[in-house]
């Protein structure tokens, strides 16, 4: 929601999605939208390829505030590498992309604050990591079994006495797993503030171990720091530390 106007977003969250866009639609809706989403806050760049009508375009940062609004014109028969990128002298998170004319008709400017839906809130694609962590999605897969392992009791001991072992069973789950060179007081620091900024509850704090439990509605977010030896216990090669970014629903 963009001061009380109310889009339905298409979320497009890796490099893949976010290279094609809206290119080869012949329309979108007045009250569609697609929501760009980027691995951290930076100066990214867009661009109009195989779009075939104009777009109003708003740039986000980390708190969800417009830095920038631009129009972007259709470029037929340009070849990629002369396509105008299109970008923001203020970094920023997330790009909205919208129908032409929209920001003006309904009085969008600099300065306002973009409401995600909680359903759009509550997806780990949208949840920016700490800044300079680097993800590695090869580890998901194996940071969740190692979680839901019985026989592996010791591994982020304090991520399983937020979650509950019930619920690593049974429960939906995404798993974001990231490397970084900060120590756990930083990153929990990080998304403490972010976090309730941006609606999350803040439900349980283990301090200096980093590990935090938030809930927005029905969504719960686990925020847990891996030492070295854990994550290479999981295969991480070469061993590094970092945290989890756990979703269940």
């Amino acid at each position: 929601m963009v001061d009380g106007q109310i889009f339905r977003l298409e979320v497009a969250s890796d490099e893949a999605a976010r290279a094609k866009g809206l290119s080869k639609r012949t329309a979108l809706p007045e009250d569609t939208a697609m929501l760009f989403v980027f691995p951290n806050k930076g100066n990214w760049e867009l661009w109009m390829k195989d779009v075939l009508f104009r777009l109003d375009v708003l740039f986000l940062d980390s708190n969800r505030k417009i830095v920038d609004i631009q129009t972007m014109e259709p470029e037929p028969g340009v070849s990629d590498a002369n396509l105008y990128r299109y970008s923001s002298a203020v970094p920023f998170l997330y790009a909205i992309e919208m129908n032409a004319g929209l920001a003006h008709k309904f009085g969008f400017t600099a300065g306002m604050v973009v409401q995600f839906d909680p359903v759009i809130q509550a997806n780990l694609d949208t949840i920016p990591p700490y800044s300079g962590a680097v993800a590695h999605p090869e580890l998901r897969q194996a940071v969740l079994n190692a979680l839901r392992a019985a026989d592996n009791p010791a591994f982020a001991r304090n991520l399983k006495s937020l979650v509950g072992s019930e619920d690593l069973r049974s429960g939906q789950i995404d798993v974001r797993v990231y490397e970084t060179a900060a120590g756990a007081g930083e990153v929990a620091e990080f998304y403490r503030t972010m976090l309730t900024r941006a609606g999350w509850t803040l439900l349980a704090d283990f301090g200096s171990t980093g590990g935090l439990h938030f809930r927005l509605g029905s969504a719960h977010l686990f925020v847990g720091y891996l030492t070295s030896s854990e994550l290479s216990s999981v295969g991480a090669k070469p061993s590094f530390a970092g945290f989890v970014l756990l979703l269940l629903q």
